[in-house]
């Protein structure tokens, strides 16, 4: 294996570590989301194993992140959803998606609450 390709193996291992330590999620967490071993996930986060797309994109969920930002280390806005708003196209990265499903969670005054505090920003 080339030298360049281990670098960005070990790369992507470290935001995947990254990623779930900012979720404050254990090995053990995200091994029992994804059906495997806190084993596997350790091997993923140290870049021993091969990690299959799919479960690249479940830990993506997961962590709520970009896979571009897992294999890159940046999100390529071009891959984000988009949503028309009077008529212009409008990008919502995953993390702000995870705030609209909250806001959405919420009553009427959580609402209110939320609309206040954006109202005075």
């Amino acid at each position: 294996m080339k030298k360049n390709s281990i670098e960005n193996i070990k790369k992507i291992a470290d935001r995947i570590r990254r990623e779930r330590e900012k979720s404050n999620l254990t090995q053990s967490d995200v091994a029992q989301k994804l059906g495997c071993t806190y084993q596997c996930i350790s091997n993923y986060e140290r870049g021993v194993s091969r990690i299959e797309t799919s479960v690249l994109r479940g830990l993506c969920e997961i962590y709520k992140t970009d896979l571009n930002y897992i294999i890159y280390g940046s999100v390529d806005d071009s891959n984000l959803p988009e949503t028309d708003t009077n008529d212009k196209k409008v990008l919502l990265s995953y993390h702000e998606q995870a705030h609209i499903k909250k806001y959405r969670a919420c009553d009427k005054r959580g609402k209110d609450i939320v609309d206040t505090v954006l109202d005075y920003e």
